[in-house]
């Protein structure tokens, strides 16, 4: 039924879509994995730019350059997105998810996933549920 509908909703969020085309370029290669493999923790700008042996002034010009937007919105984008699937997936309550995916206050990531998804973690997962029963 789901597949049939014509109206629909993208549910992960750009940052956590996978890359399916190796980008050609190294550094942005090394900075996008390490992102996926550590959003669970605190990532510092002073530590995604010693992954790659830049400045800190030197790697914000650059992912900005390559990305057209900031590393802190990516990785904003990376931790929401994980979040959407954790939502969808498993039988966690929003705190919860908010905890798994990096966020150390509930009400930053309540904040953080309402700019991105324009709703409530508890709204989205309802949305979703609503379109299954559907």
């Amino acid at each position: 039924m789901i597949s049939e509908r014509k109206e629909y909703e993208i549910l992960a969020t750009e940052g956590y879509c996978c890359i399916t085309e190796k980008i050609n370029n190294k550094k942005l290669n090394s900075i996008i994995e390490y992102t996926y493999h550590n959003y669970h923790k605190q990532i510092t700008i002073e530590e995604i730019s010693s992954v790659v042996n830049m400045s800190v002034h030197s790697f914000c010009r650059f992912f900005k350059e390559k990305t057209k937007k900031t590393y802190i919105q990516f990785l904003m984008e990376v931790r929401i997105g994980q979040a959407c699937k954790l939502l969808i997936d498993d039988d966690m309550h929003s705190a919860e998810v908010g905890y798994e995916c990096g966020y150390n206050s509930i009400s930053h990531f309540n904040h953080q996933f309402k700019i991105i998804k324009n709703k409530s973690p508890l709204e989205y997962k309802k949305t979703y549920l609503d379109l299954l029963k559907a």
